[in-house]
């Protein structure tokens, strides 16, 4: 890899990946007279052994030492092996900060653009070799993943349409499965995935119209489960995730389907909880969610009085309802 005839770096390189490829469990282990695995060794000569590279060479040889990682079964070691296998495009990734927080006109330089996008293909490029969030075990998820998408999604809003299929195929079973068999396991990925539905659901309302009713059903079954969770931050962002989809499809061509296909599942789940539930649990969403369905208006509650008070906006006078 430190040749300088014309080819030959490239030629190692893909001739390394196509190795790993093949028998990557070889390098994660003590072979007979060594005293450590090959990739500690590797990792640790790893500054010397790309310096002579060219940026689509490192990509290529990041891919191969994150395959021999993947076949690390010990994950407290394979966290290790990554931590040192990404310490140099991090500490790039550092100094850019750290210089765009004194002047963030040091981003516009053209020689940090190629940074940036060199740091970032190298992080591709050892993710697809890890396997994505997917194919991890329910434990490595990052529910970071999630966050990200989300705030993607709130800051293009409706640019990132087309690719919410894409996002679902990637995180959305996978994650449902996690936290779907009891209320108490992996809270933070709880949260974060109704808050990406949140914001798909807002922004991005018409790639979810053009799911399979199977799809879609999934969805909607999430909401229901989620507004019924024991966790009231997660319960208030299912019930706004509600009023989001109801508001949506009652703007919608599709708006009587779904009514039909929905419409009493949601109304019993709702009533459950205002029937059943302490009335110091039941939230303003809640109430909004009744209204929205039976009336089709956002009316608000007044917890000032005895019962509730809903105000429409284009009705000046109020409404009681008491129990």
């Amino acid at each position: 890899m430190h040749e300088s005839h014309p080819g030959v770096q490239d030629m190692a390189c893909d001739t390394c990946l196509k190795i790993v490829q093949r028998c990557k469990r070889k390098f994660v282990i003590i072979q007979v007279g060594e005293h450590e695995p090959f990739v500690s060794e590797l990792l640790t000569g790893l500054p010397t052994t790309v310096m002579d590279l060219e940026p689509h060479q490192i990509h290529s040889f990041y891919e191969s030492v994150g395959l021999m990682i993947q076949a690390e079964p010990d994950q407290v070691k394979r966290d290790e092996y990554l931590q040192r296998l990404m310490e140099l495009p991090n500490q790039k990734w550092a100094e850019i900060i750290g210089q765009a927080w004194l002047s963030v006109d040091y981003l516009k330089d053209q020689n940090v653009i190629r940074t940036v996008l060199n740091i970032l293909q190298t992080n591709t490029s050892v993710a697809s070799s890890l396997g994505d969030y997917a194919r991890n075990s329910s434990d490595t998820g990052e529910s970071e993943v999630l966050s990200l998408f989300a705030t993607i999604i709130n800051k293009y809003k409706g640019v990132m349409t087309e690719v919410v299929p894409r996002i679902f195929e990637a995180i959305f079973e996978c994650t449902l499965a996690m936290i779907t068999t009891n209320f108490d396991d992996y809270p933070e990925h709880r949260l974060k995935f109704f808050s990406l539905l949140h914001a798909i659901a807002t922004f991005c309302f018409l790639a979810l119209i053009c799911l399979s009713p199977q799809q879609l059903k999934v969805i909607m079954d999430s909401i229901i489960w989620a507004f019924q969770h024991t966790e009231r931050n997660i319960a208030e962002t299912g019930l706004n995730l509600l009023l989001a989809m109801l508001k949506n499809f009652q703007a919608s061509e599709l708006c009587n389907q779904f009514h039909q296909t929905y419409f009493l599942n949601i109304e019993q789940e709702i009533f459950a909880i205002l029937t059943e539930f302490p009335q110091a649990w039941v939230q303003a969403s809640h109430v909004s969610a009744v209204a929205l369905i039976f009336f089709g208006k956002l009316w608000f509650f007044d917890r000032a009085v005895v019962g509730f008070i809903y105000c429409i906006s284009d009705i000046p006078s109020q409404h009681y309802v008491c129990w």
